[in-house]
């Protein structure tokens, strides 16, 4: 209501009362080939190489996670991971707040805060 008042004020203000002549020809013709230029572009990256990355990084989590239960003496070469307690603690800490706040980021998305 109060952009309405506004809006009015200036349009008296200025004498804006009409757009020029062609205007809404002129302002169509820039959006229609803004689209069109935009309808042909190809994505940043293949979907093929996305799935192929990520299967990749899923069989090398799945071969270091067999490495570090097996016994050293059934491989050929030494590969033991030892951590500390505290980085697993972390880890989980980690995991239990990045989920916490993936929900909270898409129950604010589907229920956004109205702000006065």
């Amino acid at each position: 209501m109060q952009e309405d008042k506004q809006l009015k004020e200036l349009l008296t203000k200025w004498a804006v009362q009409h757009p020029s002549a062609g205007f809404t020809s002129q302002v169509m013709q820039q959006v229609t080939s803004a689209y069109t230029s935009n309808a042909n572009t190809p994505p940043l990256y293949k979907q093929r190489l996305l799935k192929i990355v990520f299967g990749l990084f899923v069989i090398v989590c799945i071969v270091l996670l067999i490495l570090s239960f097996t016994t050293p003496a059934t491989l050929l070469f030494r590969f033991n991971v030892k951590l500390p307690a505290s980085y697993f603690s972390q880890g989980f800490s980690f995991l239990i707040t990045f989920w916490i706040v993936m929900f909270l980021n898409l129950i604010l998305k589907k229920y956004p805060v109205k702000t006065a």
